[in-house]
């Protein structure tokens, strides 16, 4: 198994921390949160693929939250301009954001934005839009204290999240991800991930058709999986669509891919690609994106790694491989 390439600017990371965070410029900016060992939320960013970074250990941007807290990034630009929204959950167990950019909806630093209580148990998730209007949208989930998953809505208003459709319940402590599939400006086409209560794997759909949410299929063939897996999933600008979660095997935790691009590029019900997780820490991000002048998806994923370090692992051209801006001398595996 791969331990994927060390971001070294981070060496104070708590062992049980979440992954957050998003991309932008078509694969050369990133900006990654996580949490240290005293539990405050701290950024980690690249402009140049990865090649380099900087933040990390001296670059902190939050310490109101829970610990471990999950983490839930966004990134989208309209009529106000480029804005990435981070939510996460405060110590009073309300939904906070660490906003940049847009001075639309919570620029300017870290708030609360939420008078919703969430469980203790919850995970986050959450999304962006664009209407046809070049306004803005987001839509955050969490599960609340009777379990089932909340959406929580900004539309543009200026105030905090207000409450939006409220889903059956799940597994408690369910994994929450989910995306906007939808081009920019042509109405949301949602997709949401998360552990039932048998523990399968679901898939949940919204069209901006007026048949609000509806089930989906089991992404992983109706296959119970470890209570607690988390899931992580993303979608490029040309639409290809890729799902992970995790699965605790002997000593190691294990990631599975399902990764669609005009025709499937994996099993449907998802296998094992090479990125290898610490054994303590089933928690990951997965990004994509579309490099200037190619039509290809690549995806990164960041993971807390056996060494207790904070690293990634990339695909690109049907192969697993990491660090460099195209993996350099480093080595490469066929999916």
């Amino acid at each position: 198994m791969a331990l994927g390439a060390t971001i070294s600017k981070v060496t104070d990371i708590h062992p049980q921390s979440y992954i957050g965070g998003f991309q932008f410029n078509n694969g050369r900016s990133y900006r990654i949160f996580y949490q240290t060992k005293a539990g405050v939320m701290n950024a980690v960013a690249t402009d140049n693929w990865g090649d380099s970074w900087y933040g990390g250990d001296g670059q902190a941007v939050s310490n109101q939250a829970i610990v471990p807290t999950p983490i839930a990034s966004c990134i989208y630009t309209d009529k106000n301009g480029a804005a990435s929204r981070t939510f996460y959950i405060g110590k009073d167990y309300k939904v906070r954001c660490f906003g940049v950019g847009s001075s639309a909806g919570w620029a300017g630093g870290d708030r609360a934005v939420s008078d919703f209580t969430v469980a203790q148990f919850s995970k986050i998730g959450a999304l962006s839009f664009i209407d046809g209007q070049n306004q803005g949208h987001l839509r955050v989930y969490v599960q609340g204290p009777d379990s089932r998953i909340q959406e929580l809505c900004w539309d543009g208003n200026g105030g905090n999240l207000t409450l939006g459709h409220k889903f059956p319940a799940p597994l408690q402590g369910t994994s929450l991800a989910f995306y906007n599939k939808a081009p920019k400006g042509t109405g949301p086409s949602f997709r949401g991930y998360y552990q039932n209560w048998d523990k399968t794997l679901l898939e949940i759909i919204y069209e901006s058709d007026g048949k609000s949410w509806r089930g989906g299929p089991s992404i992983n063939g109706g296959k119970a999986v470890d209570p607690g897996t988390h899931i992580s999933a993303c979608v490029s600008s040309t639409g290809a669509e890729a799902q992970y979660w995790s699965s605790h095997s002997g000593n190691v935790t294990q990631i599975f891919e399902r990764f669609f691009d005009k025709t499937w590029h994996t099993s449907q019900e998802g296998h094992p690609i090479l990125p290898c997780c610490s054994p303590n820490n089933p928690r990951f991000l997965a990004t994509c994106h579309v490099p200037d002048n190619t039509t290809q998806t690549r995806i990164r994923i960041f993971f807390v790694g056996v060494n207790g370090g904070l690293h990634e692992a990339r695909r690109e051209n049907d192969h697993w491989g990491w660090g460099g801006q195209n993996g350099g001398q480093y080595t490469w595996q066929k999916v």
